[in-house]
């Protein structure tokens, strides 16, 4: 099994006892039968007892049993919540109606600093650019499929200004607003170079 955590990392953070480490990984113990979260405060065993698992389910699948300070089953019921609000988060997002990160979070019923963490796990990237991606997305279709100006159009989809909508259209899309506005009614993109360019031959 791969792991995307070294196992040298997993065992210092084990006997850290760091919180910031749980559910990321299970820690299972061979000589009491018993798994743990990470931050677990009881005594710690030896390295050589220690196996991890990526899941309760799967420490519960080798034989062993929750243990009853730490209460891990508990914890990943919770977060099994958390990550259950954040897919409805995704699939139900509305561009304009959250204008802020912190919003965001709110909405999926976590702090910053969870919606973050699940953003970079399940999605490979931050909430502030999951936001202005959307809203890009959402400005495009409108942009071809109504007459409403750009200037609308960006505050429809969430930007707070006109600049943070023009910057944030060429950052996703290469193109002005008003140039991939054009470019599918013309049936063509217009790109200007240098006059220096090369030019071809005869």
């Amino acid at each position: 099994m791969t792991w995307p955590l070294p196992r040298e990392l997993m065992l210092s953070r084990m006997l850290a006892a760091d919180a910031a480490y749980d559910g990321r990984f299970i820690t299972g113990v061979t000589s009491t039968g018993i798994y743990c979260l990470p931050s677990c405060r009881a005594r710690k065993p030896r390295p050589a007892n220690v196996v991890f698992y990526r899941t309760a389910a799967e420490a519960r699948a080798a034989g062993l049993r929750a243990c009853l300070r730490c209460r891990p089953d508990t914890y990943c019921a919770g977060a099994d919540l958390e990550e259950q609000r954040f897919a409805a988060l995704i699939a139900g997002f509305r561009p304009g109606e959250v204008r802020q990160v912190a919003a965001l979070a709110a909405e999926a019923g976590v702090g910053v600093g969870k919606l973050r963490a699940l953003f970079r796990e399940h999605l490979h990237t931050t909430p502030a650019d999951w936001l202005s991606a959307r809203r890009v997305q959402a400005a495009r279709r409108r942009l071809l499929n109504t007459s409403d100006t750009a200037a609308q159009i960006a505050f429809e989809v969430g930007f707070e200004s006109l600049s943070a909508f023009g910057e944030q259209f060429r950052r996703w899309s290469a193109l002005s607003p008003q140039a991939y506005r054009q470019g599918p009614a013309q049936g063509r993109f217009r790109l200007s170079h240098s006059g220096d360019a090369a030019r071809p031959g005869p």
